[in-house]
């Protein structure tokens, strides 16, 4: 058998020599079976067959396991490894290149499954095909300057990550890197001018790759199932052939973003094929903006400012919904900078009609791109009231607590220093409390033994120091300890002087001189429909309400009004505010209509009060209920059996109506009830901001 191949050689080498030339695969074939295995210095492991003739190393055994090839064998000048010389060596592990080496032949190291180390030195000029192929353990080249071609060199090499290309490059040659799947590490130098097809085919390991403006032609399938987060083409790129960054329909690689920086440029119309999920990014009206629009892809504008960077202000948790859209209005601000909506940004909207979360959606548009979602709650505006007494009800009840208006009585005798006052007078106060809650529509309140010690001491410490204040000032003849728990009553008590525990309780629902008609805030702690116990304190004229208590909180709470649906005009005279505390806060967008007697005088009442027909104030603090509107109109009288409707709006809207019903308590025979205004009368409310 072997005698018939070296017959079929010798004779093939004749017809070659009468023909022409024996071509240099030929030659190295023969002297694989007629060079013999020589040792060579800085080769370890085995033996190698060298051509002495053609400078070639030609043949190598499979247990080198490091070849470090010198500049001569035997005198020879080593100028090319053969094809196939170094294949599927899976023991060799190191190679260096001595500079005599210009040529590695077709698969001169392919298959060198171990090989992890490749020391290239300058003058290299070529690398045929698969010269490294399949080298999987491979993971860093540096080129030389004198390498020109390599097409399909270095295919397969899938641990590959870093590669320094030659710096005169002008062309990355055909299939150089096809499916070096870890590869993320390369700087294309600026005198490459050419990127041919399969070139990087597959790579999948790119973070940011650049390709500079120098090049003019991206040919097809050169990038193709690739991954990067980004890949930017400079400015000069001409040319992006078909299938040049494609990917397949429901790949899982990710091109994230490319970057086209030239506005003159042929981009195929397959050249982006499949990437069904790739942001193109460039100029308005550029090449690369009409291949996205025309072919589906996302498109960003280049220098854009990303929107997401921007601070969205005067957005409220909350809405009031009206059963049309809301729109609230917002403000866009970028490094100080407040953006306009239409030029800058758009807003859409979802779900902002009825009660429920909806969503706002800030698009960017021209320089400023990516969008900003927010959310906010639509309330339903739905107001309801607390069931309110007839007329006869509240006579009935008024019947029992009109004489209880009496002098305080005041046991100064009583064991403790601070005084107390007695239950008698504690009582009646307490009962003329609830008269007023039960007008409002509102649960009773019982008094609080440990309110009602607070309460009088807070009013021990203003009645010795003379003076009515919510920060009372310490005496040399108290102690710290009945001082600190004074400080505390006061800061969560209405306070006044001048009056009886009953009178106190009136006029802390007149409420309407200048210091307090804006909150109206005596009145709504007592009409806090979460208040459960209260205490009173009285010592010297000033009494104390103590008011901060929420034991009857409940989440749904209703509205409270005042005057309430049926009101004595004994209660309420034309220098007191009208009142409507809500459980949540009003906007700035809220009015009122208030008309007497089906339109005989009618009254507006907006936030602007050049406008309004009186006072009108939008409470968004809260005293007992968070929100109130209040409002007093000017030139009014109530008088028995008038009837006021009251209309709140929303955006010039109507959202709530309801009436009130004004009538005399008085019998046919008993003299006119006229309202008794104190000059001397003081008063200080508890601050909603004050936590106790």
């Amino acid at each position: 058998m072997r005698a018939k191949k070296w017959s079929l050689i010798i004779s093939m080498l004749v017809m070659t020599t009468i023909i022409k030339p024996m071509n240099t695969q030929a030659i190295e074939i023969f002297h694989k079976y007629t060079s013999e295995w020589i040792e060579v210095d800085g080769i370890e492991g085995g033996k190698v067959k060298f051509d002495a003739k053609t400078g070639t190393i030609i043949e190598a055994e499979k247990s080198i396991t490091q070849a470090t090839i010198p500049e001569q064998i035997n005198g020879v000048a080593v100028k090319a490894i053969g094809v196939m010389a170094f294949a599927e060596n899976d023991n060799l592990k190191l190679v260096q290149l001595p500079s005599s080496i210009k040529t590695i032949k077709p698969a001169g190291f392919w298959r060198c499954h171990s090989l992890e180390i490749v020391l290239f030195a300058e003058g290299l000029e070529k690398i045929g095909l698969d010269g490294f192929g399949e080298c999987t353990s491979l993971c860093e080249i540096i080129l030389p300057s004198t390498l020109t071609i390599f097409d399909n060199a270095f295919r397969n090499c899938t641990s590959l990550r870093k590669v320094v290309l030659p710096k005169y490059l002008k062309v990355i040659p055909t299939g150089a890197f096809y499916n070096c799947t870890s590869l993320y590490d390369i700087k294309i130098p600026l005198s490459v001018e050419l990127i041919e097809t399969n070139s990087f085919y597959g790579c999948k390991g790119f973070e940011h790759l650049v390709i500079p403006g120098n090049v003019k032609t991206i040919e097809s399938h050169a990038f193709q199932m690739i991954s990067a987060k980004t890949v930017t083409l400079e400015n000069g790129i001409e040319t992006i052939e078909p299938h040049a960054f494609a990917g397949w329909i429901g790949n899982t690689d990710v091109l994230e973003k490319v970057i086209i920086q030239a506005n003159k440029i042929d981009i195929d119309k397959k050249a982006f094929y499949g990437q069904v999920n790739t942001v193109l990014e460039g100029h308005i009206g550029s090449p690369a903006e009409k291949y996205a629009n025309k072919n589906d892809m996302k498109f960003s504008v280049l220098g854009a400012i990303c929107i997401e960077a921007a601070e969205v202000y005067d957005l409220q948790d909350s809405y009031d919904g009206i059963g049309k859209e809301v729109k609230p209005a917002i403000s866009v601000i970028i490094d100080n900078e407040i953006l306009e909506e239409g030029t800058d940004y758009v807003v859409e909207y979802k779900d902002n009609i009825e009660r429920g979360t909806a969503t706002l959606i800030i698009r960017g548009l021209n320089k400023y791109q990516g969008e900003i979602k927010k959310t906010f709650f639509i309330n339903k505006l739905d107001y309801e009231l607390y069931d309110m007494p007839s007329k006869n009800e509240i006579k009935q009840v008024y019947e029992r607590i009109k004489l209880l208006d009496t002098q305080v009585v005041y046991e100064e005798n009583s064991s403790s220093i601070i005084g107390q006052v007695n239950d008698t007078s504690l009582q009646n106060g307490l009962e003329v409390f609830n008269y007023i809650r039960f007008i409002a529509g509102l649960e009773p309140v019982q008094l609080n033994q440990e309110f009602t010690e607070l309460a009088q001491i807070v009013t021990f410490i203003n009645a010795n120091n003379g003076t009515l204040s919510r920060f009372p000032s310490k005496s040399q003849n108290i102690s710290k300890g009945l001082y600190d728990l004074g400080v505390k009553a006061a800061k969560a008590s209405n306070l006044a002087k001048n009056g009886t525990i009953v009178r106190s309780l009136w006029a802390f629902m007149h409420d309407s001189n200048s210091n307090n008609i804006c909150e109206v805030g005596h009145r709504r702690w007592l009409l806090n429909p979460s208040m459960g116990e209260t205490g009173f304190g009285y010592s010297d004229q000033i009494f104390a309400l103590y008011s901060i208590d929420n034991s009857k909180f409940s989440e749904n709470a209703k509205s409270t009004i005042w005057p309430a649906e049926n009101m004595p005009i004994e209660h309420f005279s034309n220098l007191q505010a009208w009142s409507f505390s809500n459980p949540r806060n009003f906007t700035d967008d809220m009015s009122v209509k208030l008309s007497k007697n089906d339109g005989e005088q009618t009254w507006e009442f907006h936030s602007n009060d050049n406008n309004s027909d009186g006072f009108f104030n939008i409470s968004k603090v809260s005293y007992g209920q968070p929100g109130a509107l209040i409002f007093r109109p000017d030139d009014v009288v109530y008088e028995d059996g008038d009837i006021f409707k009251i209309q709140i709006l929303k955006d010039n809207e109507l959202v709530f109506d309801y009436r009130v019903n004004f009538f005399s308590l008085k019998k046919d025979d008993e003299p006119t009830i006229e309202l008794e205004e104190n000059p001397e009368f003081e008063e200080i409310t508890v601050l909603e901001e004050v936590k106790v």
